[in-house]
């Protein structure tokens, strides 16, 4: 097999497409910032020497690539479940690529209108964790899309693939093992965005809040070296929003921080919600937006989901990183965001995430007694240590849990507010948005919340978290049957023009 690149400043910069043909020529169509060379291609940081461009080696790689391996192709997805590979199968080629969008421009394909379930798609991957659950995303032409998380995807040169796992590091055995691995590993990570052979580096920058999962990472960070953070002014909690800036933590950890609001979102120009079509139940993730000329060329770290790995809760221990639980996919969607950006998501607790069940005997180990506080369910030992341990005082983190951008659907500005419902009159059958929920009353919210009570409860209890999947309690779910699902084609429509070559 052989890669032909094609180089296409137009796209957004980190973006990539793989056509892989039955003649063994790989064409990878690529955006500016991609590196590339004879037999590999990568838009990522991992914890390995970039001249070898072994990623698919590494354990942890902040981005994805593609490498000749005997006469197969390799992908590797990022070492995290946030972001994924995606494959389909169009006429006699395969395409694979990094952006979902950028794969249905490629196939002439979009989704399809009468389809309006692939919320619910996304969020049973999501739970499954890995290995991977074998969904397909409808197309309007009738194809499927597959998706792949957390491993390298094989495809030989008669158009078969298969998974791979990816490497692990060995599973750490005390505190100071599994610090030790943390530090390590994003001190390698971060040797490798500034590697100068690089025609892009990048330069850590770490998310820091009050809380304890963003702390922790940045306290991991300012260890390796950074010493630039960013911070949300408010998050949301019980009764409105409460001040969770972290300014004052990162400058104990002898960082510079930028401070963002959420909502500012709301007044940025055009339709900025659009960019985070594929997740269309939170305001979470487009709150990043405001922070687009910072994120520029960073090596953008994060405490995403250190609850699921640092929390003291059986669910902690989960296998494959399955989260039974979850609702609102928190995390997830910013693809299209930062492949135009141009920067790398590195949330720090998912290194070695799939050991957790040896982390979890960690936080519950007598050398943990010291940090282990016993006031409920907001109690994370490990992230707790290494931040008190880096020097921040007990009292500024980890007093309250705080949400992150709020609850609700979306909360869209009012030009995006008008043009989704303007393109759901014109594009979606009447006798479908005839059936479907408009708006959300409190009733609705109230089922929404009860339904992730039962589910955070059975998803902690070894017998009957199994059988979560059977029961019907999506039903509950404040996006069921509701018209918000078709943010997901409405963000296509408005984005899919910048992959169009």
């Amino acid at each position: 097999m052989v890669f032909e690149f094609e180089n296409f400043d137009s796209l957004p910069q980190l973006a990539w497409c793989a056509h892989i043909q039955h003649t063994g020529v790989v064409r990878v169509r690529h955006g500016s910032a991609v590196e590339v060379c004879e037999d590999a291609f990568v838009e990522g940081a991992w914890d390995g020497e970039f001249s070898a461009m072994a990623f698919d080696d590494a354990s942890t790689l902040a981005g994805s690539g593609g490498r000749l391996r005997n006469n197969s192709v390799v992908f590797s997805s990022p070492f995290h479940p946030l972001e994924c590979l995606y494959l389909v199968a169009a006429g006699d080629r395969l395409l694979v690529s990094n952006s979902l969008t950028f794969l249905f421009v490629e196939a002439n394909d979009r989704p399809d209108i009468h389809y309006n379930n692939y919320f619910f798609d996304l969020l049973r991957h999501a739970r499954h964790g890995v290995p991977n659950l074998p969904i397909g995303l409808p197309t309007e032409a009738g194809a499927r899309i597959q998706l792949f998380q957390i491993c390298n995807l094989q495809v030989d040169s008669n158009l078969s693939y298969r998974e791979r796992p990816k490497a692990l590091p060995a599973p750490p055995t005390c505190f100071s093992d599994y610090d030790s691995q943390l530090v390590r590993t994003v001190t390698a990570v971060a040797r490798n965005a500034a590697a100068p052979q690089r025609k892009r580096t990048y330069r850590l920058v770490s998310a820091v809040s009050t809380g304890y999962d963003s702390t922790a990472s940045t306290a991991v960070v300012s260890r390796a070296g950074g010493r630039e953070a960013v911070t949300f002014t408010k998050s949301s909690a019980e009764g409105g929003l409460a001040d969770d800036r972290g300014t004052e933590i990162a400058t104990c950890l002898g960082m510079t921080t930028t401070e963002y609001e959420r909502s500012d979102v709301r007044n940025l120009p055009g339709f900025p919600e659009a960019e985070f079509w594929s997740k269309p139940s939170s305001s979470g993730a487009p709150g990043l937006a405001p922070m687009e000329s910072q994120l520029e060329g960073a090596l953008f770290t994060t405490g995403r989901h250190g609850e699921d790995v640092w929390g003291r809760g059986r669910d902690c221990k989960r296998p494959g990183l399955r989260e039974p639980e979850n609702a609102t996919m928190p995390g997830r969607g910013v693809t299209d965001f930062r492949v135009r950006v141009g920067y790398l998501n590195f949330p720090v607790p998912y290194i070695g995430a799939l050991h957790g069940s040896h982390v979890y005997l960690i936080t519950h180990s007598p050398e943990m007694k010291p940090w282990t506080l016993g006031v409920g369910a907001y109690d994370r030992p490990i992230a707790r240590r290494l931040v008190e341990e880096a020097g921040v005082p007990r009292d500024l983190f980890g007093q309250r849990k705080l949400g992150g951008g709020g609850r609700g659907l979306r909360t869209m500005n009012a030009a995006s507010d008008r043009d989704f419902h303007e393109f759901c009159r014109a594009e979606v059958a009447p006798y479908i948005l005839q059936k479907l929920d408009q708006d959300h009353g409190a009733e609705r919210f109230r089922k929404h919340f009860r339904m992730l009570y039962i589910r955070k409860r059975l998803a902690s209890q070894p017998i009957t978290h199994p059988f979560l999947e059977f029961l019907p309690m999506d039903r509950w779910h404040v996006m069921w049957n509701s018209i918000y699902l078709y943010t997901f084609h409405w963000g296509f429509g408005r984005i899919s023009p910048r992959y169009r070559i």
